[in-house]
């Protein structure tokens, strides 16, 4: 399923208006997380989840290491990362959109 910019956004409203209300920090990584599989659908995806707070709201921003078809290249690029903070780092299957949406707002906060 490819989705323009136009439908991934009604996706995240219709997943927030799912979701209820959540704390800013768990909001951004649902987005995050749901943008994932817009825009890597199929891939595995290698990130660095941050938290800065920005008007005295916790908010997430997402580094983004690698994404491929090919788990081999992400791996490599994760290896290629600061040692330090590859402990950190998060690697997931980008499970392509599908018409059934489910919001993980009920996992453990990372």
């Amino acid at each position: 399923m490819s989705l323009t910019s136009v439908e991934f956004d009604q996706v995240c409203r219709e997943a927030l208006e799912q979701a209820g209300d959540l704390p800013t920090a768990v909001r951004d990584r649902l987005i995050e997380d749901l943008r994932l599989r817009f825009e890597h659908p199929g891939q595995y995806v290698a990130y660095l989840d941050r938290y800065e707070t920005v008007d005295k709201l916790r908010r997430l921003r997402r580094l983004l290491i690698a994404h491929s078809a090919d788990l081999e290249q992400v791996q490599a690029a994760i290896l290629s990362h600061p040692k330090r903070e590859r402990p950190d780092i998060a690697l997931e299957f980008a499970e392509p959109l599908g018409a059934e949406l489910c919001t993980p707002h009920d996992l453990p906060f990372r």
